[in-house]
């Protein structure tokens, strides 16, 4: 399985572009596409044919298609109705996980119908990928199509319907790779997660914040995470309130201290940062462990002084300049009663088994109601308190009152202990003999990215990488067992140990790409965590380099090295080569392709030129050849000597490094085929990270291995019994 986008928009208008994304989508190779259509117009001529019709969406939504092609039912309604039977419809692909993505294209309409559904789904999690190439986002109301979720909008500068052009060609080739990047980091994750015991994630508890009660949320902070909670901080401007709320509706959120509760204030008076009605029900709701505290109460918010309204300032309300952008107004002694009142009534529809713990600071609620403040009001604290003491219900809420003001690192300690007494979390403290344990139980990476971290987490261990070529099943198996941090699949493994020369894979024996698909059979399933690269014949004549690129990491191999390869040939026989169309570029264009959809690239280059043309096509990993490997019974008997192998290998590194410093240099080949080869090289050089060998690593040690154990048997006698 694979990662899937939703193309999702009105064919009957857009069918062109949608086409076009498909297709870029497609060659990108890393995600399958899943069209929906929402067009109203749409019928079966409709092009691209979508997967879902927009008669299968509408009907969904409880829509009557023949009554719509009758002109029965308004566009509003039927709009209604379309994201109704969208929303559904995204849920359903979620919930069967297929569905790693969403890209729309549109207008108001379409951005309309799509960016509502997004917001109307209670399912859809943050962090699911959601872009919509849209005229609407250079709009002044561009925060509609967005609401409380993680839509990306990405303007379309011209208007979407016209066809492809050179203005939005690249804007639609871009928001086709993006969402083919988000969505396979979003499916790989979900892949992780997984695979993840739920003892591995800690409680992720939400807090709530504003400028001034940062000291006291930054220091509950850090006590939450030394217990060993997860935090997510949200700030207290209205929307930071409602997109709390939701994540708490979508069981996001394990645990509340909602320290800033000032948009109840501005609910109340008027303010600009209301977070609206539900703010500090949906947790009781929820029967969510909750610490309560009274943060920032003390007012209420305004844009610049000049747009507080005159009903405020004809009364000489007490204001303060926060800066030029924000100014605050006290709240009075009978605002402050009805908050106790409001905040007392949401907090009676607590479900849960535990009170919820209200913290209140006497010392002041926020930074400029402290004693000497701007905002200190003794009185108008009283009033809230005493009216949420009146109207609480105390068989579900429990009141504490502290004399420091909230910002005291001792009130943030009391109220995380609260908190923690509720939740009683025990983070589980892994033993060294069990990290050690996972840790021999690494999983093969997912993708390029963490192979690479991998390689060079090695690297930065002060340890060198070891790449291996292997043949055979039972080979990589044990080269796994020996630590080898890559395994190479090509075809001369096969000829290697089938007891010919490596050089027999440069010949037209047999299919050099059929035989690594072969190969892969045998060897991919008995690897368990050592990353698999396929070698890959890139002048193969009878290949498209794209699809056969695309199986072979759908096969399950991480990335490609490019074998066999000309580069070993020289003199007129790879004159001919170059010039009848069978050249080293190909190899160079294979890697250029495989490294644009993901796959790690580990090219062999033999010279300063070829290091440089691989390095520039996107290679992660430089292995410097030195030409066929000698010793044993069949390897190669002329070769470069160690010393001529070093200048030659540091003149490849140079120019590798000075196009890329983070490509990854190897050496492999020709006289350096034991360990005290590799180590003789290593000590003469500088920046190679590390040997690949094929020959070293398989054939020499199973030659020595066979004829000494045969020798031992052989030395056995017979007894005089025999």
């Amino acid at each position: 399985m694979t990662a899937t986008v939703a193309l999702i928009g009105t064919f009957d208008t857009k069918g062109v572009e949608y086409d076009f994304i498909r297709q870029q989508i497609d060659d990108i190779g890393t995600c399958s596409t899943l069209l929906i259509d929402i067009g109203l117009q749409s019928n079966k001529q409709t092009s691209p044919v979508a997967d879902i019709s927009s008669q299968t969406i509408f009907e969904i939504g409880g829509g009557d298609c023949k009554a719509l092609k009758e002109h029965k039912i308004e566009k509003p309604e039927a709009f209604n109705l379309m994201t109704k039977g969208l929303t559904l419809k995204l849920n359903e692909l979620y919930e069967s996980n297929h569905l790693h993505g969403i890209l729309a294209l549109g207008g108001s309409c379409g951005t309309s119908i799509v960016s509502e559904a997004i917001q109307q789904s209670k399912i859809l999690p943050i962090g699911l990928p959601k872009l919509i190439v849209s005229t609407v986002a250079a709009s002044t109301n561009a925060h509609t199509a967005v609401g409380l979720t993680d839509i990306t909008l990405m303007h379309s500068v011209t208007d979407i319907g016209g066809g492809i052009n050179r203005i939005n060609e690249p804007i639609l080739a871009n928001s086709a790779v993006a969402i083919a990047a988000m969505a396979l980091r979003y499916y790989e994750s979900t892949v992780q997660s997984k695979e993840k015991t739920v003892d591995e994630a800690p409680p992720l508890i939400a807090l709530t914040m504003f400028g001034v009660t940062t000291p006291c949320v930054m220091e509950a902070k850090k006590q939450l995470e030394k217990l060993g909670y997860e935090t997510v901080i949200f700030h207290a401007t209205g929307i930071g309130g409602r997109a709390m709320e939701r994540l708490i509706e979508s069981n996001s959120i394990n645990g509340v201290l909602d320290i800033t509760t000032t948009e109840l204030a501005d609910e109340l008076v008027g303010g600009i940062l209301s977070a609206g009605p539900e703010r500090l029900e949906i947790a009781g709701r929820k029967k969510l462990p909750q610490v309560i505290s009274l943060g920032a109460l003390d007012m209420v918010n305004f844009g610049p002084r000049n747009t507080v309204p005159e009903k405020f300032t004809s009364k000489n309300r007490l204001l303060h300049e926060h800066n030029a952008q924000v100014t605050l107004m006290r709240t009075t002694d009978d605002e402050c009663t009805q908050l106790g009142e409001i905040i007392a009534k949401k907090l009676n529809q607590h479900h849960g088994s535990n009170h919820i713990h209200v913290f209140i600071p006497r010392g002041g609620f926020s930074l400029i109601s402290v004693d000497g403040g701007p905002f200190c009001d003794k009185q108008a604290d009283a009033c809230l308190i005493k009216a949420l003491h009146k109207h609480v219900d105390k068989t579900k809420v429990k009141i504490i009152e502290r004399d420091e003001s909230i910002n005291d690192s001792s009130f943030a300690h009391a109220m995380v202990q609260a908190l923690h007494e509720q939740i009683q979390y025990k983070p589980v403290h892994k033993s060294h003999i069990k990290i050690a344990e996972e840790k021999t139980k690494k999983s093969k990476p997912k993708n390029r990215r963490e192979c690479l971290d991998r390689l060079k987490s090695v690297i930065n261990e002060g340890r060198i990488i070891i790449g291996s070529g292997a043949g055979i099943g039972l080979s990589a198996k044990c080269i796994e067992e020996g630590g080898a941090d890559l395994l190479i699949v090509y075809n001369s493994g096969r000829y290697r140990m089938a007891g010919r020369g490596s050089m027999a894979g440069l010949l037209s024996y047999s299919n050099a790409n059929g035989i690594v698909f072969e190969m892969a059979g045998e060897i991919l399933p008995v690897v368990k965590h050592t990353p698999v690269l396929a070698g890959v014949c890139g002048t193969d004549p009878f290949r498209l380099m794209p699809q056969l690129l695309k199986q072979i990491k759908e096969a399950g191999f991480i990335g490609v090295q490019n074998f066999p390869t000309v580069g070993i040939m020289d003199g007129r026989f790879r004159q001919g080569l170059e010039e009848t169309g069978m050249g080293y570029e190909h190899e160079v264009e294979m890697i250029r392709l495989a490294h644009s959809i993901g796959l790690v690239t580990a090219p062999y280059v033999f010279n300063e030129d070829e290091a440089r043309q691989m390095t520039e096509a996107g290679a992660d990993i430089i292995v410097a050849h030195m030409g066929v490997t000698t010793k044993g019974a069949i390897g190669a008997k002329s070769s470069y000597t160690l010393d001529e192998c070093v200048p030659l290998i540091q003149t490849i590194h140079d120019i590798s490094t000075k196009i890329n410093p983070q490509v990854i240099v190897l050496c492999h080949g020709g006289p350096i085929a034991e360990p005290d080869d590799v180590q003789y090289i290593l000590a003469r050089t500088h920046g190679i990270k590390g040997f690949f060998g094929a020959s070293s690593m398989e054939r020499l040690p199973t030659e020595i291995a066979l004829v000494e154990n045969t020798k031992r048997f052989k030395q056995l006698e017979l007894t005089k019994k025999n």
